[in-house]
């Protein structure tokens, strides 16, 4: 159980890296079942989710509209809100690597800067960090 559970998280932490050497594009395939997980019981997965979306986006970036979706709607999961404000902090740390390909510009810069009022700290500072670089 300890090691399927290991296994799963390896997975989780390294589908992004492993997306950008996809050449039979396979993850097409898991795409669904990998952004499900935005709403999984846990938040951990969800925010392994969140995180490693930068990276797919940048491998596969035909996905980007339905990964910025999932991403903009973590509100609508099932997670506790301070669950959801740091997942959404790891959506901001991902719209950061991917935002100058995206078209979803001023839906991204909205959710961000409602991420600056969080009532986390993480994901205030994350907010911060990434309006100073991309609200010009």
């Amino acid at each position: 159980m300890v090691a399927d559970l290991v296994w799963n998280y390896l997975f989780l932490i390294n589908v992004g890296s492993l997306a950008a050497v996809d050449r039979d594009n396979k993850f097409k395939e898991i795409f669904d079942k990998y952004y499900s997980l935005l709403d999984d019981k846990s938040m951990i997965p969800a925010a392994h989710v969140a995180r490693n979306s930068g990276k797919i986006v940048r491998a596969k970036p035909e996905l980007e509209p339905k990964i910025t979706q999932g991403l903009l709607s973590i509100d609508a999961t099932r997670h506790e809100p301070g669950h959801k404000e740091l997942i959404k902090s790891e959506a901001v740390a991902a719209f950061s690597e991917y935002f100058e390909v995206t078209e979803d510009r001023e839906k991204i810069i909205e959710f961000v800067k409602q991420q600056a009022k969080s009532k986390s700290p993480k994901a205030r500072r994350t907010a911060k960090k990434f309006l100073e670089t991309w609200a010009k």
